[in-house]
C-alpha cells in the first residue's frame, strides 16, 4: 500500500551497505567516512556521540497517520506555515551555497547544494585543489572526485534520496509515495515526530516544533545486516525568502557524531540550471559552474 497524501486528503493513497565503505552524507555536508564498525568510526571522528535512539522502538509505538488526527493537523499548519502547497508547487528550483565548520578537518568548507523537479538533485562539496560531488536524477545516483567517477549502488542511492527529500519537506510529505507514514512523540521531547517509510529499507523522519511549526531535525535511518545507519539534520534560524521558509543554520550528524556545522551564505529560487548540471561531467570545472 502507497500513501500519497496529497491525493487523499491526507490519507491513504501519502547491495548492502558496504561493511568497509559507508558514505555519510548528511544533508548539506558530504563526507566519505571508512570504516570497519561503529568503534573505528568514532575513532576516527574522535568527538563526543549524540544520545542514540532505538528508531525500531520508536516506529512500532507511533501510530498510523490515517488514524491520528493530531498527526493530520501539526502536518496541515507545517505545511501551511511553509506557505501552503499551492506556494510550495511553484518552487521548481532551488541552489544553496553554505559555509561548513568541519569537525573532521577543521576547515571551512563551501557546499553548493540544488534541486529541482524531477527527483534532481546534487551536492558539491568545493576546495581549493578538488570537488567532490554526488547527484541523484531519477533513479540514478553518481559520485565523482577529479578523473573519478562512479554510479552508485542501491545502498549508496538511499544516503542521497534522503537529502534530496529531506530538502523538499514539507512539500515531499504531499508528492512523495510512501509504504508507510507514522505520528508520534518522544518522552522528554517537544517535537512532533513523522516517520516516512520507503519500502527499501529507507525511513525519513521530521521534527516539528510545536510553537512554530518550523522543521527542526530530519533524521534518515538505513537499515542494512540487522544494523540502522542514522544520518541527522538539525535545523535553525529559519527565515522567510520570496514567501518561502528556508533555514539558515544547521548541524550534520552521523552515526550520532558531528561532523559539520554550516550557515546559508546564499540561496537562488527558480533560475533554471544548465542542461546536464544533474548528471556527471568530467569536462566541466565545478569551480566555474554558476
Amino acid at each position: 500500500m502507497f500513501y500519497n497524501l496529497k491525493n487523499n486528503n491526507f490519507s491513504k493513497s501519502l547491495a548492502k551497505l558496504s561493511k568497509m565503505i559507508l558514505p555519510a552524507f548528511v544533508g548539506l555536508a558530504v563526507c566519505l567516512i571508512l570504516v570497519s564498525n561503529i568503534s573505528a568510526y568514532e575513532n576516527f571522528h574522535g568527538n563526543s556521540s549524540i544520545p542514540k535512539l532505538n528508531y525500531d522502538s520508536l516506529y512500532n509505538v507511533a501510530v498510523d497517520f490515517e488514524t491520528s488526527e493530531m498527526g493530520k493537523t501539526v502536518l496541515e499548519s507545517c505545511l501551511s506555515t511553509y506557505g501552503g502547497v499551492d506556494k510550495l508547487k511553484e518552487l521548481k528550483s532551488v541552489k544553496y551555497e553554505w559555509l561548513m565548520n568541519s569537525t573532521m578537518s577543521k576547515d571551512t568548507v563551501t557546499i553548493i547544494k540544488s534541486a529541482a523537479e524531477g527527483r534532481k538533485y546534487s551536492i558539491e562539496k568545493r576546495l581549493s585543489d578538488r570537488f567532490e560531488k554526488r547527484m541523484i536524477n531519477g533513479d540514478k545516483a553518481w559520485f565523482q572526485t577529479g578523473d573519478t567517477l562512479i554510479e552508485l549502488d542501491k545502498s549508496r542511492y538511499k544516503s542521497e534520496l534522503f537529502s534530496c527529500l529531506v530538502l523538499q519537506m514539507p512539500y515531499a510529505a504531499v508528492s512523495e509515495p510512501f509504504s508507510e507514514i507514522k505520528y508520534g512523540q518522544r518522552e522528554g521531547d517537544s517535537l512532533h515526530y513523522f516517520y516516512f517509510k520507503k519500502p527499501d529499507s529507507l525511513m525519513i523522519v521530521i521534527g516539528i516544533s510545536p510553537d512554530t511549526y518550523f522543521i527542526k531535525t530530519a533524521e534518515g535511518i538505513i537499515s542494512q545486516d540487522e544494523q540502522n545507519f542514522v544520518f541527522i539534520n538539525k535545523f535553525m534560524d529559519h527565515k522567510r525568502i520570496n514567501g518561502y521558509l528556508f533555514p539558515h543554520a544547521l548541524t550534520n550528524i552521523s552515526m550520532w557524531l558531528t561532523v559539520g556545522q554550516s550557515v546559508l551564505k546564499d540561496i537562488t529560487i527558480n533560475e533554471p540550471f544548465e542542461k546536464n548540471y544533474f548528471y556527471p561531467d568530467k569536462k566541466r570545472d565545478p569551480n566555474k559552474a554558476h
